[in-house]
């Protein structure tokens, strides 16, 4: 009897672990509005239209003021930043839209992170020098792609890259990519039957 309420005791506090660190995972896809909007600083909106320049003018029928939208992530324990893309796909390619993460300094915008074109982010559980680690992925049937970032002390730096391609073979084309030395290096180039999860 005492040995199965310690064995009980032992599996809650586990399942009620295991909850806390999955239960920040924060996932945004391209193709949802946020759940929590918020207003763009000036200065990040200015950035942004810098940014973006010739690819504005594909969106002339869109309003200045709702070319993007933003929500509020927090990133370590003394860092929210603004997430941010766009609203309208006049900005983005076929699957992907470019994504960014802003810290507001006083009045001043300092983008942290960024991609020109992704499917989805995740804020992940895991953490590099006290900031949660980023994974962005997206594809499509016949090929995609999956990184991680972590924080480098000043912002995220890409440390691993994965991209598979499908072709006329029964398997798929997986190359695994992994930082050393301040570069992204290929480690392993494979033929999968199963592609491997986002």
């Amino acid at each position: 009897m005492k040995n199965t309420l310690i064995m009980h005791l032992l599996i809650t506090a586990a399942i009620v672990f295991l909850t806390s660190i999955t239960a920040f995972a924060e996932r945004f896809s391209i193709e949802e509005s946020f759940t929590h909007p918020v207003k763009i600083p000036a200065a990040i909106q200015s950035r942004l239209n810098a940014e973006m320049g010739e690819d504005i003018k594909h969106c002339e029928d869109v309003r200045p003021d709702t070319r993007y939208e933003a929500q509020m992530v927090k990133l370590s324990q003394s860092l929210s930043a603004y997430l941010l893309k766009p609203t309208n796909f006049c900005l983005c390619g076929v699957y992907y839209c470019p994504v960014w993460l802003y810290q507001m300094q006083g009045t001043q915008a300092r983008r942290i992170w960024s991609t020109p074109a992704t499917g989805n982010l995740e804020i992940m559980p895991a953490k590099t020098n006290g900031y949660h680690q980023l994974k962005e992925f997206g594809g499509t049937a016949g090929h995609g792609y999956k990184s991680v970032w972590s924080w480098n002390g000043k912002q995220y730096q890409e440390v691993y890259r994965q991209t598979y391609m499908t072709g006329s073979k029964a398997c798929a084309d997986v190359e695994t990519f992994r930082l050393k030395s301040g570069k992204l290096v290929s480690v392993s180039n494979e033929c999968l039957e199963e592609l491997p999860a986002p």
